[in-house]
């Protein structure tokens, strides 16, 4: 992930598990030594319907543009 500072690579200091599904990282960047917390959730599917009744399933949009492939 990069540094939400000088956009630079960052480790990843402490990681813990919510009950909620939600996984809290503590990160520190490499270059300015700043550190900041993400906050990951599981990644949902959303299904639709066209016009045509075809179903597509999609990911969130926080996979569909641009997340890692994971």
């Amino acid at each position: 992930m990069k540094c939400i500072f000088c956009r630079r690579e960052t480790i990843v200091v402490d990681s813990r598990n919510n009950f909620d599904f939600v996984v809290r990282r503590r990160r520190q960047c490499i270059k300015c030594k700043e550190r900041f917390t993400t906050s990951e959730t599981p990644i949902k599917e959303i299904k639709t319907e066209n016009k045509t009744r075809k179903k597509k399933k999609y990911l969130s949009r926080d996979k569909r543009d641009g997340g890692d492939d994971a």
